[in-house]
């Protein structure tokens, strides 16, 4: 071994790397870094912010090294030139998983310099893996073409799609998979697949949406079908204050309204709670391309049973697709946080709301979370193509979250009354899981995020990455294999 290898692994022990390199890696980090001038590895002054994640509670991510190429072409070589090195190959997108996974031990393949987009035949478009929400949306606001995106901007395309992808809209339009007719990825051996569709490597497709990121395949980019930009209604219900005491009564009329599958109203209802008390409930709905003028509207939804029962706040038009401002950094912006979820395939009603709340007053004192509920239904229901999302046929997802800012101090304290409070309401719900909401807690996480998926999902990691390249660690696939 040379001088400069044995440098460079002095300086990966010194930067705190908590796996061993193999000798034919170190000696291979010359060549790659000569011929990959945006491949990053701890002696760069770069890479501490490069490696940098989006929960900063998930502190143990020591990644060897982290490559952001320029184009796809240099994903297939990277991955062949460093196939005989036995490093894990991670894929990050916008890079914002709860459980930091797609930053770790191995080699990170960041997309986000990767942000083609291309608007093609028959309201279909084609767009890089490594666009970002605010810059898709921004595309298509431009040739006034809508898609189910995500609220958060930041977020990456390939991570939303991966994983199945809810928006606010999907009762309109599906979810994000739903919409993908076609995919050109790289597998893990460097070789390309182009077209990767229903009939053609469809058991790939199958997995891929709805599996999750990272586990079978860098994609290169999406072909999307879209749907023609509207005009939407949007209203906002809240309660607070002494009205509170019909939080149960709220739940349950909400539930009830929400379960019919309208593929033209949607609604979600969100609690805000600090410590113990249930503070604030807010029910934000959408109405699709709508035809009438807002005091109509306005006058129907405050004359209804909607009416009757919330405290209405504001309403008022909004695009489907709309401008918003672009993200172009490769940094990440970071938060301290706990998130889960559950699926409900049946109405809890009043008595299991009542439960929820003796829940927040027996485990969160002391601590401020959410509980988004978010109805499905609709077009969810009438997909176009069969993918491996399990969870169709729920009634509605619960986002639990929690920001616990930077008080590091108190995570595990935090963290205990967190898993107390979803563990206490677990009962009430199916069983399953997000897989973008992932939860490092979960001791039978494959079987609530892939359910009655996960079998032959196995199958067809083993068919496409036989070495369990992409492993981005606990929760992936290849952790079930190796």
């Amino acid at each position: 071994m040379n001088r400069r290898s044995l440098i460079i692994k002095a300086s990966l022990v010194l930067a705190g790397s908590c796996f061993k390199i193999n000798e034919a890696f170190a000696f291979s980090v010359d060549f790659l870094k000569k011929k990959y001038q945006n491949f990053y590895t701890p002696e760069n002054s770069k890479f501490h912010q490069l490696k940098k994640t989006f929960n900063t509670l998930i502190i143990k991510r020591d990644p060897f090294g982290i490559l952001f190429p320029k184009k796809a072409s240099e994903i297939s070589s990277f991955l062949k030139e460093t196939k005989t090195t036995g490093q894990k190959i991670l894929m990050r997108s916008g890079g914002h998983s709860y459980a930091s996974f797609s930053t770790g031990e191995g080699i990170v393949l960041d997309s986000r310099n990767l942000r083609q987009f291309y608007e093609l035949e028959n309201n279909v478009i084609k767009t890089s893996s490594g666009m970002v929400l605010s810059s898709l949306n921004n595309s298509l606001d431009e040739i006034n073409r809508s898609f189910p995106v995500g609220a958060f901007p930041s977020v990456g395309i390939a991570g939303y799609l991966l994983g199945g992808g809810h928006s606010r809209r999907s009762r309109f339009y599906g979810l994000g998979a739903d919409n993908v007719s076609s995919m050109d990825v790289i597998l893990a051996n460097g070789d390309k697949l182009h077209n990767v569709s229903p009939s053609h490597y469809g058991d790939l497709f199958w997995a891929m949406l709805g599996g999750g990121g990272g586990n079978f395949a860098f994609v290169e980019s999406f072909t999307l079908d879209t749907k023609p930009k509207t005009k939407d209604y949007f209203f906002k219900f809240v309660f607070n204050g002494s009205h509170l005491t019909k939080a149960s009564e709220i739940f349950s009329f909400w539930e009830k309204e929400s379960s019919f599958d309208s593929s033209e109203f949607a609604t979600n209802l969100t609690v805000y709670i600090q410590n113990g008390y249930i503070k604030k409930m807010i029910v934000p709905g959408l109405r699709n391309n709508v035809s009438k003028d807002k005091n109509e509207l306005d006058f129907e939804l405050k004359n209804s049973k909607w009416g009757e029962l919330f405290n209405f706040e504001h309403s008022h038009f909004e695009s489907s697709i709309s401008h918003s401002n672009d993200i172009k950094e490769t940094t990440i912006e970071s938060m301290s946080f706990k998130g889960s979820s559950h699926y409900a395939n049946s109405l809890i009603g009043k008595i299991g709301f009542e439960d929820i709340q003796s829940s927040i007053a027996k485990h969160t004192k002391g601590m401020s979370l959410y509980m988004g509920f978010y109805s499905l239904g609709g077009e969810i229901k009438k997909p176009k193509r069969e993918i491996s999302f399990p969870h169709r046929n729920s009634l509605y997802m619960v986002d639990l979250f929690s920001n616990f800012r930077a008080d590091r101090s108190r995570f595990s304290q935090m963290n205990q009354k967190f898993n107390n409070h979803y563990t206490h309401i677990s009962h009430l719900f199916s069983g399953g899981a997000y897989v973008n909401y992932p939860n490092l807690d979960f001791e039978n996480w494959a079987e609530k995020y892939y359910g009655k998926s996960l079998s032959r999902l196995l199958t067809v990691k083993k068919r496409y990455d036989p070495d369990n390249r992409f492993n981005y660690g606990p929760q992936s696939l290849s952790s079930l294999l190796i």
